[in-house]
């Protein structure tokens, strides 16, 4: 499919930490893969270079076009930087998957890396063109909310 023809995306955590004997997948590189095979030109953005690169490799194997960017988001510069490299090498910036946190103990328990990968698809693309300003959060699990709905929850004291 081509969901995603002629958009482009960065998509920051790209890299995938290497599990020995096993074919699990984070987020972020599951998301650049699906939205490379759904006609985006991506941006990766990592901070691990031979992380990056291993997503890379999959989305070139499969015709797709992505370019690496090291870079810190916890840096205001280095953002500016990864946003001017979307811009340099593809023209323009539709999308932003932001995607990063720490590391530490933790477990997705309702479904995995390439759930919200898809879900990410989908909101990117025009199907969704219905849904106004979606929020979902990265984290444990798969949470979608419009801003309104979650308004309220930053309210609380």
């Amino acid at each position: 499919m081509d969901r995603l023809k002629n958009k482009v995306a960065i998509v920051t955590g790209a890299g995938t930490r290497e599990v020995e004997d096993s074919e699990l997948m984070g987020t972020g590189s599951a998301t650049a893969i699906l939205f490379a095979r759904e006609g985006a030109r991506v941006i990766l953005a990592d901070i691990d270079k031979k992380n990056a690169e291993r997503t890379q490799a999959t989305i070139h194997k499969e015709g797709g076009e992505a370019e690496i960017v090291i870079a810190d988001v916890s840096k205001p510069e280095k953002c500016r930087i990864i946003i001017e490299a979307a811009v340099k090498h593809f023209g323009k910036l539709d999308i932003l998957f932001s995607n990063v946190g720490t590391s530490g103990p933790g477990k997705v328990t309702e479904g995995n890396a390439w759930d919200i990968a898809w879900t990410a698809v989908f909101l990117a693309s025009d199907e969704s063109r219905w849904i106004s300003g979606v929020v979902i959060p990265v984290d444990a699990g798969l949470f979608a909310a419009t801003p309104l709905a979650v308004l309220d929850n930053l309210n609380e004291e």
